[in-house]
């Protein structure tokens, strides 16, 4: 009888040993996942606070650049049309370059002014690495209506005259209804991951 207690209280002690280190494991196994899910978050976080800033500073440049640029040509226009003596026969012929100057230097402005829509694709590309499958597919139609706004302004400006007509015809690109596709998305994606990060 007592072997056989003795049996029953090794078989319980074992079992109970069994039972608390598959315990141990699981709970070490939920502990790492946890951890993991913890350092995904912030990872997360980071990445979308990061595509944020990035964001609002290439807003910020594209919004300031035409002001500055385009107050200062026009001014440089003004002054050398002012100092044009229009008694002198070539009068015309200054004019005329004086303005195409401006509208020259008007159209390098535009053109730099567009740069920075290649550095949202990339920041789209970035972010894509952290983002969770909710967020992706938006992310990716965001980077699809921005190339092809990179696209449509790439060839307005290689095949449209430098001149007034063609300011005027690169004010209709600007008009494009892409433009308005891209804020939607860009709001319903900023939606996304104030959602994503309990931010309301």
């Amino acid at each position: 009888m007592n072997e056989k207690a003795l049996i029953i209280g090794w078989i319980i002690t074992v079992a109970v040993a069994i039972i608390g280190w598959v315990i141990a494991i699981v709970l070490s196994i939920k502990n790492r996942e946890l951890q993991k899910t913890i350092e995904q978050k912030k990872m997360r976080h980071e990445a979308y606070l990061a595509f944020i800033k990035e964001m609002d500073a290439i807003s910020k440049e594209i919004n300031s650049m035409p002001f500055q640029s385009i107050l200062s040509m026009t001014t440089d226009c003004a002054t050398g049309l002012v100092a044009i003596d229009y008694n002198d026969p070539n009068h015309a012929v200054k004019e005329a370059q004086c303005i195409e100057k401006m509208y020259k230097e008007l159209w390098q402005c535009i053109e730099d002014m567009v740069k920075p829509i290649q550095r949202i694709s990339q920041a789209i590309a970035v972010l894509e690495l952290d983002a969770t499958d909710e967020l992706r597919p938006m992310l990716f139609e965001l980077k699809s209506v921005v190339m092809h706004i990179d696209e449509e302004w790439r060839n307005a400006l290689e095949t449209t005259p430098q001149d007034k007509e063609g300011i005027q015809q690169l004010a209709e690109v600007a008009k494009s209804k892409k433009w308005n596709k891209y804020q939607h998305l860009y709001d319903q994606i900023i939606q996304q991951m104030r959602k994503e990060c309990n931010i309301y």
